[in-house]
């Protein structure tokens, strides 16, 4: 299992939270593995892996959504991994 399949819904609100302070982002699988600093890693990553911890995330913001730290957008966003769904941060 790759170690990026082990950050938590926890995980990524402290990232979003944190990143927020400075700046607002429109957050989206590839955002939060960009701010993770490690995107030329997952990007070098065999198809099913990158596809794997993608989805990892994506399935974390739904979660997040869900909770009403983030709500997501009507427009599908495209932040370097293809067009995903985007979220805001809402609970500030």
């Amino acid at each position: 299992m790759h170690p990026l399949l082990s950050k938590s819904a926890e995980d990524v609100v402290a990232l979003i939270t944190k990143s927020e302070k400075h700046r607002k982002y429109v957050w989206t699988a590839g955002r939060i593995i960009k701010r993770l600093g490690v995107e030329t890693h997952v990007c070098s990553l065999p198809v099913a892996e990158r596809s794997a911890i993608l989805r990892h995330f994506r399935r974390l913001l739904r979660e997040i959504d869900a909770s009403g730290i983030v709500q997501k957008r009507r427009e599908i966003q495209s932040i370097g991994f293809g067009d995903e769904s985007g979220y805001d941060y809402v609970n500030a």
